[in-house]
């Protein structure tokens, strides 16, 4: 659904009342928390983030992380919001960018 945020019109409607599961909720909020880090400066697109062997053991939707490869917080936030994929599964790229933003992925839902 897209809305005039002005009016509160809506623009645009797909299937508005279908219920959605929460994992576009959880990329939203894993992109707010690496917004925030960047504005905050405490970190910048090219930061580059390591991927460990947890990160890269964890399922979902696969970009095919392996452990040790080293990508930018900029190639994360794409493969997030684009490629719906969060190895990046949602939650092994959340959980690389948590430890990167706040330092560690309990942090994330602190």
């Amino acid at each position: 659904m897209v809305m005039d945020a002005a009016n509160g019109k809506v623009i645009f409607a797909d299937d508005a009342d279908r219920t959605n599961p929460p994992a576009s909720v959880t990329k939203l909020m894993t992109f707010l928390l690496v917004h925030d880090a960047i504005r905050a400066g405490t970190l910048t697109l090219g930061t580059p983030v390591t991927i460990t062997r947890e990160d890269a053991g964890m399922g979902g939707t696969q970009v095919w992380l392996e452990a040790g490869e080293s990508f930018t917080v900029e190639d994360l936030l794409y493969a997030l919001l684009t490629q719906s994929a969060g190895s990046s599964p949602p939650r092994r790229r959340a959980r690389s960018r948590a430890r990167c933003a706040q330092g560690r992925e309990a942090s994330l839902a602190d």
